[in-house]
């Protein structure tokens, strides 16, 4: 999921018809720029050279978002490709979670978040927090240092009897990175722009992506 606007200047996107490297290209109706789904950067015309700002995105069902959002409103549009089900992700090898930070990619499978729905992790020089919902079968990733009282603290989060806790502290968390319960309630964790990916795409577009590994 992209900003749509670039230079003060708001734009309209819509399908170009085109692929490249297997993956969608999407135009702006103001330039007749070309843009990379994917990259989120301008491939070809008057915008050239161009990345769209990444706003955090999570693929899920109707009843989780309902649930966490209850007062969400709903973008309505004709649809002609097959509605999300959760066999979506029958085969789970097949794809990953994408992160790009800076210039830096990495890849977390399908497969790992399953088998480790909770995952803390060091990219680089960032501590990252994974978390994988089994019900609503999306992954969602968040900056785990928070500042408390002036201090920097970098948290360790794990799951027990159904409920997201940082170990440091026992505080209860949301799935959307909120604090709900306990000392640090209130504080809200950062939620880093995760892309859900086809693998071969994201290799393809990020051949030098680091690819996570549970550990042995």
């Amino acid at each position: 999921m992209y900003a749509r606007k670039v230079n003060d200047q708001e734009l309209n996107f819509s399908v170009s018809g085109m692929l490249w490297r297997r993956s969608l290209i999407m135009i702006d109706r103001e330039t007749k720029s070309l843009w990379s789904h994917l990259l989120g950067k301008a491939m070809d015309g008057t915008l050239k050279g161009t990345t769209l700002e990444t706003l955090p995105g999570v693929i899920t069902t109707w009843k989780a978002w309902k649930e966490a959002q209850p007062k969400t409103s709903v973008l309505v549009m004709s649809r002609t490709a097959r509605e999300f089900v959760k066999e979506f992700h029958e085969q789970p090898g097949r794809f990953v979670l994408g992160l790009r930070l800076l210039h830096r990619a990495k890849a977390y499978p399908f497969e790992a978040l399953i088998a480790q729905p909770v995952i803390n992790d060091t990219f680089g020089e960032d501590a990252v927090l994974l978390v994988y919902d089994p019900d609503g079968t999306g992954g969602r990733a968040f900056d785990r240092r928070v500042k408390v009282k002036n201090e920097d603290r970098t948290l360790q989060f794990e799951r027990g009897k159904g409920k997201l806790t940082d170990r440091e502290t026992r505080s209860v968390w949301s799935e959307e990175g909120r604090c709900v319960e306990g000392v640090l309630k209130g504080i809200e964790l950062r939620e880093l722009p995760a892309i859900p990916s086809f693998a071969k795409a994201w290799k393809q577009f990020y051949p030098e992506t680091e690819i996570y590994k549970l550990p042995k």
